[in-house]
């Protein structure tokens, strides 16, 4: 009986091909150390919004909960309705910040027409929980708001 022998090149074409089970290990494994690093860059996501000229500044975290939040002193003198325009405004922004910061890192992870980039798109979407300034009805008092 005769053996056959392969060049190396041969053998490493093989490897990559689906239908043989070490490429097909060798790619799972990838597609898992891919899919483990982009995770953990995801929940570390922050963003940072910002409304006054600065005066307002906060960072919420990769659901879009606030984490933290400043007000300046001259802001703050401006009544209570300022501060609570400015400070939806600054979560808002900062909550967006976060979904553009997802939406590119699956993209550039997965491809940016993956059904992955889709729900990822949709389910941080659904993380700008805080309402647009526009929606609120005016509740001030002559008082210029409240705290």
């Amino acid at each position: 009986m005769l053996a056959m022998s392969t060049t190396p090149e041969e053998d490493r074409r093989r490897a990559r091909r689906w239908d043989d089970p070490d490429g097909a290990v060798e790619a799972a494994q990838e597609r898992a150390r891919l899919a483990t690093d982009w995770s953990a860059q995801m929940m570390a996501l922050t963003g940072t919004g910002e409304a006054e000229r600065g005066g307002i500044s906060v960072e919420v975290d990769a659901e879009g909960v606030l984490r933290r939040l400043s007000v300046t002193d001259v802001v703050a003198s401006k009544g209570g309705r300022v501060v609570e325009l400015g400070v939806l405004t600054a979560v808002r922004a900062a909550q967006s910040d976060v979904v553009q910061q997802a939406e590119a890192l699956t993209a550039q992870a997965w491809g940016a027409d993956s059904r992955t980039a889709q729900i990822v798109s949709q389910e941080y979407g659904a993380n700008l929980t805080a309402p647009s300034t526009q929606a609120l009805p005016n509740t001030s008092g002559p008082d210029g708001g409240t705290w």
